[in-house]
């Protein structure tokens, strides 16, 4: 059969310019049911929810399912893609914002801005409608308020933002234990020098891989190289590949047009 290949595409800057006087931009989007092929970046935090369709969100080594009322949070910098089943699209809106800039005199504490706690292998990343309805409402109003010129929007874009932080927040506190790994604030820089390594990992996974030669793609020494990716990912090179193969055949398997057969196969 013929061998797919995926790429990550790190980007040095966001999709959509946000104005540094409102740092907050939303827009439509569609998925479509084309097979995964890369994975992108940028240095804001991004939300989404989903109004019609299902499919599936691939966030780094995380593969997970979507379906209408969604909502998804996704720190800096994590590579993230979707897509829908085989003939079908669903429809989303996303918006991408600085959180710290944006909401800097609204809270006096600190970590409800800090978006980077909301990352890592144990963060959900998905939060359903049915599970998290406050969460959803204040989403839902956030993007119905970036629509148009409506009188005093951005004042309510800032405080249903704060809401929606303050919730994810509440759930870090409720299920994530203490000694869950919680992704350090990751520099561009950082992860454009590993970029080499995340796409040979996305292009060879099926492929044998040892560090040394990961490394030297990434022009560094193999010690370096491994302390650069354990602290951007949070797990050692050889691990991220591995749990990057699971969610690739994941990601397959749950396509109902593709048989497990050809998932673990090709």
């Amino acid at each position: 059969m013929q061998k797919r290949t995926y790429t990550i595409q790190a980007r040095e800057e966001a999709p959509m310019p946000l104005d540094p006087a409102f740092p907050f931009s939303a827009a439509p989007h569609a998925f479509s049911d084309r097979e995964i092929r890369a994975l992108h970046l940028h240095p804001y935090f991004e939300i989404g929810l989903c109004y019609s369709g299902e499919g599936i969100f691939v966030v780094e080594d995380k593969v997970i399912r979507f379906k209408p009322g969604d909502v998804m949070l996704i720190a800096s910098c994590e590579a993230h893609k979707a897509c829908s089943p085989s003939g079908k699209k669903c429809s989303w809106r996303f918006a991408l914002t600085d959180a710290a800039a944006l909401l800097r005199n609204m809270t006096g504490d600190a970590r409800l801005l800090d978006t980077d706690a909301l990352s890592g292998p144990r963060f959900p990343n998905r939060f359903s409608q049915e599970n998290f309805p406050a969460m959803h409402t204040a989403v839902a109003a956030l993007f119905a308020e970036a629509v148009g010129n409506k009188a005093h929007a951005q004042d309510l874009i800032r405080s249903l933002l704060l809401q929606t932080l303050v919730e994810a927040h509440r759930y870090l506190q409720a299920h994530q234990p203490r000694t869950a790994f919680v992704r350090r604030a990751r520099d561009l820089n950082t992860i454009t020098r590993l970029k080499p390594a995340l796409q040979a990992i996305a292009q060879g996974y099926e492929e044998p891989m040892a560090v040394p030669g990961l490394a030297h793609v990434c022009a560094m020494s193999e010690g370096h190289f491994r302390r650069q990716f354990n602290a951007a990912m949070g797990k050692g090179p050889l691990e991220y590949l591995n749990d990057y193969r699971i969610s690739m055949v994941c990601s397959r398997i749950a396509n109902p047009d593709e048989s497990i057969t050809s998932a673990v196969t090709t």
